[in-house]
């Protein structure tokens, strides 16, 4: 059985590897409107993570600890509660935090479009976990989609 998951698992991070080019993807208007639908479903309104300690906030659902991080480097003051309703200010922060966990020598090779979706999801190291291999399958299927405002349904119909 354990033999079985990890197949699973490993054949699911093939298929998620392969979807990246080796190289790495620069950031893109795209992909970060992906990252918006995703998060938020392009509410720059949104609040989200009611169930934690530190509510998620804005298109980008940024919480305070991942603010925390670009505080810290950066010597900013900005708070999670910032991101509501700040597109800009949310695009600017996942940015620098990307910068900051993201790197060529952190990784051993250039960042892709997964690894940021990880990482959004699952912290400084979400881009290697498994417990964000759903969030990042979903990002991918969100990508195949040639709207990236399609209706929820259209693109869960690739998850399946």
């Amino acid at each position: 059985m354990f033999t079985t998951r990890m197949w699973l698992i490993g054949g699911v991070l093939g298929v998620l590897i392969g979807c990246q080019e080796a190289q790495g993807d620069p950031l893109t208007d795209k992909e970060l409107l992906v990252h918006i639908h995703h998060e938020s479903g392009g509410n720059d309104w949104a609040i989200g993570d009611h169930n934690l300690d530190n509510k998620a906030y804005g298109p980008l659902q940024i919480r305070q600890p991942f603010v925390d991080d670009v505080n810290k480097l950066y010597k900013t003051r900005y708070r999670a509660e910032d991101c509501w309703g700040n597109r800009a200010l949310s695009i600017a922060i996942a940015k620098k935090y990307w910068a900051i966990h993201l790197t060529k020598k952190k990784l051993g090779r250039e960042p892709t479009a997964l690894d940021r979706a990880g990482t959004l999801n699952g912290g400084p190291i979400g881009y290697k976990r498994a417990a964000t291999l759903k969030y990042r399958r979903e990002f991918v299927a969100i990508q195949k989609c040639q709207k990236v405002g399609e209706p929820l349904k259209k693109w869960r119909a690739f998850l399946r």
